[in-house]
């Protein structure tokens, strides 16, 4: 998604598709440079910013839920997620064997965050290094919000595997202030965490269990940690957090960058400085 970050994975047997959303606490709509050239883009966002969606087109800039189903026969547009149905849950079962086999088969590597050093067919294949199976089962938990499981997430924090600690952190973020009881956790685990894709997590995650100073000061360092991508997903969580966590001086360096940066740098300076507009590119300009 250019400039934005999402997990998507799906199934579907022709008739029924099957939707997996690992990032359900983003929106489709995330606000992305290149397909708001487009004026219908540019419509819908103005449409939504006035409240004048349907309940159908609203869900566009929504949290997702975890699972999706769609009777791709008698719903072509998908509008009517049939995933709670009790009826569906023998085809829910078969669509989740079958994904998760697909997945575990292939060593699907989109739980590893961009740039980090797990990254590519060798290192995620080395002995150990990226234990798929463990993973899936902590992101699973994670992207279905369940505060019950709150606990499975504060465990995955201690784990030496820096992408199970990246999804434990993922978990609480989702719960959002339903996390409040990892809060101890969440600062004990940021004073020595290595990992600057771990440490942006982490700091979305505690802008939303009252520690906002301590995750902009977190925010600050990762966004100096020298690596674009690290950046950018600290420029993505600052996104979805409350204005006074986000450290708004360490990203004008990048207001220019004709890139990822400058177009994630320059959506937030908008937003701070009075509202977006959506008929204001995002990309430089030339010249």
């Amino acid at each position: 998604m250019d400039e934005r970050y999402d997990f998507v994975r799906t199934v579907s047997d022709g008739s029924y598709r099957y939707i997996r959303n690992y990032m359900p606490h983003r929106p489709m709509a995330q606000v992305n440079a290149f397909p708001l050239m487009l004026r219908s883009y540019q419509d819908l966002y103005r449409r939504h910013q006035a409240g004048q969606l349907n309940a159908v087109q609203a869900r566009f800039f929504e949290p997702r839920p975890y699972e999706e189903l769609y009777d791709l026969t008698a719903d072509p547009d998908q509008t009517r997620n049939l995933a709670g149905d009790p009826a569906q849950h023998p085809r829910m079962q078969a669509f989740r064997t079958a994904l998760d086999r697909h997945m575990l088969a292939i060593t699907d590597n989109g739980f590893i965050p961009e740039g980090s050093p797990l990254e590519g067919y060798e290192a995620s294949r080395a002995p150990g290094a990226y234990p798929l199976a463990r993973i899936m089962a902590l992101a699973q938990v994670a992207a279905s919000g369940d505060p019950a499981r709150l606990s499975d997430l504060v465990a995955g924090l201690a784990s030496p595997n820096d992408v199970m600690r990246y999804w434990a952190a993922t978990g609480l973020v989702i719960l959002k202030a339903r996390a409040q009881p990892a809060r101890a956790a969440l600062i004990a685990v940021l004073e020595h965490e290595a990992s600057p894709h771990v440490r942006v997590v982490i700091a979305e995650a505690l802008t939303h269990v009252g520690e906002g100073p301590r995750a902009r000061d977190a925010f600050r360092q990762t966004l100096a940690s020298g690596s674009d991508s690290v950046a950018l997903q600290a420029l993505n969580a600052m996104t979805y957090v409350d204005p006074a966590s986000r450290p708004l001086d360490a990203i004008a360096r990048w207001e220019k960058d004709p890139g990822y940066l400058g177009r994630a740098t320059r959506y937030l300076q908008r937003v701070a400085a009075g509202g977006f507009d959506p008929s204001v590119s995002l990309l430089p300009q030339r010249g």
